[in-house]
């Protein structure tokens, strides 16, 4: 699911969920929330966070190049 590959993403650019919600205006809670796809993520949000990762939003969603 899309959670998990916003966690690998995270990981993989050194961020802390501390420091995505923060860029996101979140709590950490609801960063975890989201990695565990416990709560589905808004467009405006996926949108950030493929920004911050430096990919597509398509990328994001689907793993594609």
């Amino acid at each position: 699911m899309i959670g998990a590959k916003i966690k690998s993403m995270r990981e993989a650019k050194g961020y802390s969920q501390e420091f995505l919600a923060a860029e996101l205006k979140m709590t950490q809670a609801t960063v975890s929330r989201l990695e565990s796809d416990i709560i589905n993520c808004n467009l405006k949000n996926l949108k950030k966070i493929a920004e911050l990762f430096e990919v597509s939003v398509d990328q994001l969603i689907n793993g594609t190049k």
